[in-house]
């Protein structure tokens, strides 16, 4: 039952990139409504791909009966939800950690106390 589910979905999206493409071009695709054009693509390469995700456990679901789609919704979709829930999380807090590097760091009149450190160390320099 894949087959069909796909080609239903391929309908319903191709519905959707129509009647987008017609209201961002109506008169065509120019240079001027390029980005606009960019953009629908991109919507529509999100909803397909959501779509095509959702075609496995409605295949089975079809196969079991309605009340099994639920649950296989939940734990086939997990993974992305969650990916997804953190990635929203961090970007509205602020935290941005992409491939983070220090590089010739200083500082300097630095101070604290009751510190005990036993491990090798070489200093060199003015004051050393």
């Amino acid at each position: 039952s894949w087959g069909p589910l796909y080609v239903v979905l391929h309908m319903f999206v191709m519905n959707r990139a129509a009647s987008a493409y017609a209201a961002v071009a109506p008169t065509g695709p120019t240079l001027l409504v390029s980005n606009g054009i960019t953009n629908v693509n991109n919507d529509i390469a999100t909803i397909a791909g959501f779509m095509m995700m959702s075609v496995p456990f409605i295949a089975a679901g079809m196969a079991r009966g309605a009340m099994a789609i639920a649950g296989q919704a939940t734990s086939l979709l997990g993974p992305a939800q969650a990916a997804g829930q953190a990635a929203a999380a961090e970007r509205t807090l602020g935290n941005y950690a992409t491939g983070n590097i220090s590089f010739q760091n200083l500082s300097g009149n630095n101070s604290s106390l009751n510190k005990h450190d036993d491990t090798f160390s070489y200093g060199s320099g003015f004051g050393k």
